[in-house]
């Protein structure tokens, strides 16, 4: 399942056989301010932003860095689903 109280940004590029590569974008100040002002608790953000021009001290949100799909992965899939409601099993029948 996908937690909801991530929110994330990058650009993921699609290479040829397994090379895929996070590149940085622009506009990430913008974005995290934005993530905290709808009450995310998390942000993550490609490592090349990370690096060149953030300083995680200057929000009140939790900024991280990815440099792998496999980053992105971890921070937004949560490993057991809790479920609100039971799952009901059905039977098939014929028509």
């Amino acid at each position: 399942m996908i937690r909801q109280d991530v929110a994330v940004t990058g650009e993921i590029n699609l290479g040829v056989g397994d090379s895929i590569q996070i590149t940085a974008v622009g506009g990430v100040y913008e974005k995290i301010k934005a993530a905290e002002a709808w009450g995310f608790k998390k942000v993550v953000i490609p490592q090349k932003n990370f690096e060149h021009s953030i300083d995680a001290r200057d929000y009140k949100i939790e900024v991280v860095p990815a440099a792998t799909l496999d980053d992105y992965l971890k921070e937004c899939l949560v490993e057991k689903p809790t479920l609100k409601v039971p799952i009901q099993t059905y039977k098939h029948r014929k028509l």
